[in-house]
C-alpha cells in the first residue's frame, strides 16, 4: 500500500493547525469524535518527497446522524483504524510553508510556546526546502532560555 513518506506535516485546513509526524501514527487510535467530525477530510499530509496526500480513516461511515455527533460530545471511545492513502499531486515547497504560516497565524501558543512569533516567521520564511522547514520545527520545540 502506498503511503507517505515519513516526517511528513500533517496540515488542518479547517481549525488552521500544523503537525510533524516523524513516524507513521495516523489511524493508530481514533475517536468518535474525530470520525464524527470527518476530521481526515480536512487535512492534507505533506511529505518528505514532496507529494501532498490526503487519507481517509476506513472505520467512518459516510455519513453519520444528528444522534451520532451529539453521543460524539459525551461518549468519544477510541480504537485502531485502517487508513486508506490517497496520493494528490507533488506540491510546491511554498505551498508547505504557506500552510505553516497559516498555522502560525492562527496559533494558540501552541507552536510559539517557546519561540517568538517573529522569530519563527522568518525562519519559516527563510527555509528552502523540507529538511530546513524541519529543523526550524525542532528549533520550535525547543526551550530557549
Amino acid at each position: 500500500m502506498e503511503q507517505p513518506t515519513t516526517p511528513f506535516f500533517l496540515f488542518d485546513r479547517e481549525k488552521h493547525f500544523i503537525d510533524l509526524y516523524e513516524e507513521m501514527g495516523i489511524g493508530q487510535r481514533v475517536s468518535q469524535l474525530t470520525l464524527v467530525s470527518a476530521w481526515d477530510s480536512h487535512c492534507v499530509v505533506y511529505d518528505s518527497l514532496g507529494v501532498a496526500w490526503a487519507f481517509r480513516f476506513d472505520c467512518a461511515k459516510s455519513k453519520y446522524s444528528w444522534w451520532d455527533k451529539f453521543l460524539a460530545q459525551f461518549y468519544n471511545p477510541a480504537g485502531p483504524s485502517n487508513v486508506t492513502w490517497h496520493r494528490q499531486q507533488n506540491y510546491a515547497f511554498s505551498e508547505l510553508q504557506k500552510a505553516f504560516l497559516d498555522a502560525l497565524a492562527h496559533d494558540d501558543d501552541i507552536l510559539t510556546q517557546f519561540v517568538e512569533e517573529g522569530d519563527l516567521r522568518s525562519r519559516i520564511q527563510r527555509s528552502a526546502n523540507f529538511p530546513e522547514l524541519l529543523e526550524t520545527w525542532r528549533w520550535m520545540q525547543t526551550d530557549h532560555d
